[in-house]
């Protein structure tokens, strides 16, 4: 560069960050500074400048939130005077630290024992960067069900985390089913997000609607998502061993994602089977992560 950044092109650098896509490691996010620029805009001006003529970025800059306890836990918040007191809101009797969040409160708890943690484990010893490093890299699996530990707990602790803020920011009620939506986010990711197959020659297949042998019906299900999250339907119908229509339905789900969407869908299949008295039935649906849920592959 050969001349040095104006303060209108600071400030439009800044104004165009959303307001609260990811916080910094001091756990404000940027529409703290764009509410209270007046206050803090020439320092943030200094600072930006500052960098720009010595090359350098600040080594605080590079800090992670969690390693560095500056993620907005009561301690946290204390700390840098937003708030009087360290209190828990969830259990409102401890100080709230980001290992009483995470680990050893009592909501926390619950939910690591639910995914398989008995309350004498060694996986409630040791700080913040231990418990975090240790767990990252533990790639066993608990259950034969369940996918790497690692990846489960990435998804737990920031479902931990988001329900927290879902009761401090938006006056919700304290869920219990952490465990059950990480587990499902962790198999999603785990069959759509890393099985990624490798592209190759199109190959065209011809298929077609086979029928069942006679004496049973088939269940062909469906669910989609328009985005993850996103608009979301499921659907299905049911034809005899001759070919014939027995049964269908449809529905809205609202917002959610591809996996959840393919759940409704085998509920309410299997729903319209019990309808009908249907007890020799073929399910057939293209959501593999759904087929390793089922412990019993023949029913």
């Amino acid at each position: 560069m050969s001349t040095m950044v104006t303060d209108a092109e600071i400030k439009d650098g800044l104004w165009a960050f959303k307001a609260f896509k990811a916080p910094r490691p001091n756990g404000l996010h940027v529409g703290f500074f764009k509410r209270f620029w007046l206050i803090v805009g020439d320092s943030m001006k200094a600072k930006v400048k500052k960098a720009l003529r010595e090359c350098k970025i600040p080594e605080y800059l590079n800090r992670t939130n969690f390693l560095h306890n500056s993620i907005g836990v009561g301690e946290c918040l204390v700390k840098r005077c937003i708030s009087e007191s360290d209190t828990c809101p969830l259990c409102q009797r401890e100080p709230e630290s980001i290992l009483h969040r995470l680990r050893d409160s009592v909501n926390s708890r619950q939910t690591w024992e639910r995914l398989g943690i008995s309350p004498t484990n060694s996986f409630y010893v040791g700080n913040l960067i231990h418990w975090l490093e240790k767990n990252c890299k533990d790639n066993t699996c608990g259950l034969r069900e369940q996918p790497p530990w690692k990846i489960l707990f990435y998804f737990t602790i920031w479902l931990l985390w988001k329900h927290r803020n879902d009761v401090v920011c938006r006056n919700q009620c304290a869920q219990s089913n952490a465990q059950r939506e990480a587990l499902f986010r962790a198999l999603e990711f785990l069959h759509c997000g890393l099985n990624v197959k490798i592209s190759g020659c199109r190959k065209v297949v011809r298929m077609r609607w086979e029928k069942p042998q006679v004496g049973w019906a088939r269940l062909n299900i469906d669910g989609t998502a328009l985005g993850n999250p996103g608009r979301s339907g499921c659907g299905g119908l049911i034809r005899n061993s001759q070919g014939e229509w027995m049964g269908g339905f449809s529905r809205r789900l609202g917002c959610s994602n591809s996996f959840i969407a393919e759940l409704w869908a085998l509920r309410d299949g299997l729903n319209l089977c019990h309808e009908l008295n249907l007890n020799a039935v073929e399910i057939h649906l293209d959501a593999s992560a759904i087929y390793c849920l089922t412990p019993i592959q023949s029913f």
